[in-house]
């Protein structure tokens, strides 16, 4: 709480994002003024445009401007942008809710209250990406593998309860229409039943869990035909395959690295291994 009625440490955030956020068209970050700015008082440029909570609202009372984009598509690049691709940046806007995302005029994604902003360690990426594969692709083992990388166990545990329940609860949603339920809430129900089976996960997990959960289920509200699973699925073995390269330079070793997700992402493009082996020549060109 200190540190989100702090503005120093705010604009310290709004730096960081900026930073990261060079290469991204779609993505604007205001600018702060440091010298009309204190610890009280955070001075940034004006966003000229609707918050993402607005065009929910109007779009479901048939009020929208006429845009020259396409509303639908500028709500998938959030979940691509700011949700999946921050477990690459190693943090991300813990308060991404549609009130704090706006769209200018122009089609541009702007982000806003920046006082918090939550860091993932390379497991903890690592793990939850796995996490959402798993889900995304009704994966049980998957699931249940990486849950176990991101959680520690107390004395109680037991592994076979905890792989039944998670199992049951994932084949209960299996059971219900697609239209009814989205990836991100069998996320969150799933993190609940290994929380309750024994399993400790860290803030940043649950943090990050929340703020998908919340943005996934305000685009559904507006775009029936959106399925995190679909759509996000790509976009996740792309983070993946990049967090090992952080690791590892050799095309080889990242190929061997993904056996384990590999029969996840079978409508991928066939030729995997070279996009692989493109990505490991463009990590050893900038290193």
């Amino acid at each position: 709480l200190l540190e989100e009625i702090d503005y120093f440490y705010e604009a310290r955030n709004i730096e960081l994002m900026r930073k990261d956020f060079e290469g991204y068209d779609n993505i604007l970050i205001p600018q702060y003024y440091p010298d009309l700015s204190s610890k009280q008082i955070l001075v940034m440029e004006w966003i000229d445009g609707h918050s993402m909570l607005d065009l929910i609202r109007m779009k479901r009372k048939e009020e929208l401007p006429d845009f020259d984009f396409s509303l639908e598509e500028k709500f998938e690049e959030i979940i691509r942008d700011v949700a999946i691709k921050s477990l690459l940046r190693g943090y991300f806007h813990a308060d991404a809710h549609p009130a704090n995302i706006m769209i200018t005029k122009e089609g541009k994604i702007a982000l806003i209250d920046f006082g918090l902003i939550q860091f993932f360690s390379r497991e903890v990426r690592k793990g939850t990406i796995l996490f959402l594969l798993g889900i995304t692709s009704n994966d049980i083992e998957l699931i249940f593998k990486s849950a176990e990388m991101l959680g520690k166990e107390d004395a109680q545990f037991n592994r076979d309860e905890v792989y039944e329940e998670i199992s049951r609860h994932l084949y209960d949603y299996l059971d219900a229409s697609a239209h009814d339920v989205s990836s991100t809430k069998i996320l969150f129900s799933i993190l609940k039943v290994c929380l309750e089976q024994g399993f400790q996960y860290p803030w940043s997990l649950v943090l990050y869990t929340r703020t998908a959960v919340n943005l996934d289920g305000q685009i559904l509200r507006v775009h029936p035909g959106f399925s995190f699973s679909s759509y996000g699925r790509q976009y996740l073995l792309e983070v993946y395959l990049k967090t090992l390269l952080e690791e590892h330079t050799s095309a080889s070793h990242v190929i061997k690295m993904t056996e384990d997700v590999i029969d996840l992402v079978r409508d991928l493009p066939k030729n995997l291994k070279t996009i692989i082996e493109k990505m490991a020549k463009e990590k050893q060109t900038t290193t």
